[in-house]
């Protein structure tokens, strides 16, 4: 990290005096002010490598003080001399240029907003290329053969490292590295670099990585007098052991059902640090053996209702959750967007980071999204700027907030920066295309009842060991 944060003083000294020069100016550049205001197996060539001495672009991403820029919707979106600094620091050169950002989701509104505001003032063209969910990949792909790869792409969770091992992504060079590590999670994409170079970047603070997180029906806490799940972690209460209290407490005084999940509870799962699969120096291994997994499996079984606690009914999911059939529910971070489920509740929701055993820190599950530059794509320095301005907060528009308020925006720059525990396996059990990572290993696992857990992940151990063995072999 300090590697990083010496790279990073270069940037800082380059924004201020591009700040002092567009305040000098009167905020001139390419938009007037109001328009910026709130908010798969190749090796690279050296010719198709990002970084060569005459691509090198060296781009001051805005003030990313931690203690200070809140979530991503916050009212402290960034000093709009840091907006005016960054877009007039895109070369007029580049107007006229386009770039592609492959998605596998309907851009909200104020994305597309965020962007149309860059288009205005640089005169790049921004385009989202959307991709249905399960063939994201295959888009990127056909794409790629056709000669027009998206310049931006994501490297999912399903397609880690295969994406990048069949020679779809760019390496993300020092230069590009050299960002604010206030707005980026450098150890993240540290963690998640592939044989030491990484591809993509991950964003504090950002819908663009998917945070497990516990919402809840606050008037129900409240009716019953029991403490909230909020209340109890930030008095450091907050642990397995607590929350299933808790969970028994709410469900018999109301007599309400305490809790429902997404996708059979697998967050859950995650709730001690631990994935079947894992990172150690640089390489993906079998971690099925892992005590800490296979606590966490017994300790989801057991919530359910066929387990010893009786508080997890999955059947019941969001609709359940949503029609007060549910106290609480356990879902990814992207509900709480703008726009999404939560905007006009009957109830007041609340929301607290998942809980994880008494031993050790609270942690979160992350399915984490790397978003990189893809080879055989047109623009790359147009990109760049993109990039950048795509995924940093201090450029949202306060008018199209991106979360679904002010509250909901500063847990959520909480949570992006605890400790995480990344969704390592999916790409793994998936790779080869016999199981599929939901409909095999999470059922199979989350629902074999706590006594068969060690039985169930000896099982899956061989199938990870085997596809680890056909990457490695294939790959390197």
């Amino acid at each position: 990290m300090k590697k990083h944060e010496n790279l990073w003083r270069k940037v800082v000294a380059l924004l201020l005096c591009l700040a002092m020069a567009s305040t000098i100016v009167a905020c001139g550049g390419n938009a007037p002010e109001e328009d910026l205001y709130n908010s798969e197996s190749q090796t690279p060539t050296d010719a198709t490598q990002a970084g060569d001495d005459d691509s090198v672009v060296v781009i001051p991403t805005g003030d990313g003080d931690t203690e200070n820029s809140g979530g991503e919707n916050s009212g402290a979106q960034g000093d709009l001399d840091d907006q005016q600094a960054f877009l007039n620091s895109v070369p007029d050169e580049l107007a006229g240029s386009k770039v592609e950002i492959l998605v596998w989701y309907k851009a909200l509104d104020s994305q597309v907003a965020k962007m149309q505001r860059f288009e205005d003032a640089t005169g790049i063209n921004v385009e989202f290329v959307y991709a249905d969910d399960e063939n994201y990949l295959n888009k990127l792909v056909s794409m790629k053969a056709a000669g027009n790869a998206p310049e931006i792409a994501c490297i999912r969770p399903a397609h880690y490292p295969l994406s990048i091992l069949q020679n779809y992504f760019l390496p993300l060079t020092e230069e590009d590295m050299d960002v604010d590590p206030a707005i980026y999670d450098l150890d993240t994409m540290d963690m998640l670099a592939w044989d030491g170079q990484s591809y993509g970047y991950v964003a504090y603070k950002s819908t663009k990585t998917n945070y497990g997180v516990l919402l809840y029906n606050q008037d129900i806490f409240d009716q019953y007098g029991v403490t909230d799940p909020n209340t109890m972690w930030r008095e450091g209460n907050w642990n397995w052991d607590t929350f299933v209290e808790m969970a028994q407490d709410i469900q018999s005084k109301s007599g309400i059902q305490a809790l429902t999940a997404e996708y059979h509870g697998y967050l859950l799962s995650l709730t001690a640090g631990e994935d079947c699969v894992a990172m150690s120096e640089g390489k993906l291994v079998n971690n099925a053996d892992s005590s800490r997994l296979r606590d966490a499996y017994r300790w989801l079984n057991n919530l359910k209702l066929d387990g010893q606690y009786k508080i997890l009914d999955q059947g019941l999911n969001s609709a359940g959750f949503i029609a007060g059939e549910a106290v609480m529910y356990v879902n990814d971070s992207w509900a709480l967007q703008h726009g999404e489920r939560y905007g006009d509740l009957p109830f007041t929701l609340g929301y607290a980071p998942l809980p994880s055993p008494a031993d050790m820190e609270t942690t979160v599950p992350a399915s984490i999204q790397q978003w990189g530059y893809t080879i055989g794509s047109g623009d790359l320095e147009a990109a760049k700027y993109v990039m950048h301005w795509w995924m940093n907060p201090a450029f949202n528009n306060e008018q199209e907030p991106i979360w679904l308020n002010e509250s909901v925006a500063d847990f959520m720059a909480e949570v992006s920066q605890m400790p995480l525990a990344p969704l390592l396996s999916r790409g793994v059990i998936e790779f080869g295309g016999d199981y599929s990572w939901y409909d095999h290993y999470n059922i199979n696992v989350a629902n074999t009842g706590a006594g068969n857990v060690d039985s169930a992940l000896d099982s899956w151990k061989t199938v990870i060991e085997k596809n680890l063995e056909k990457i490695y072999s294939e790959f390197g």
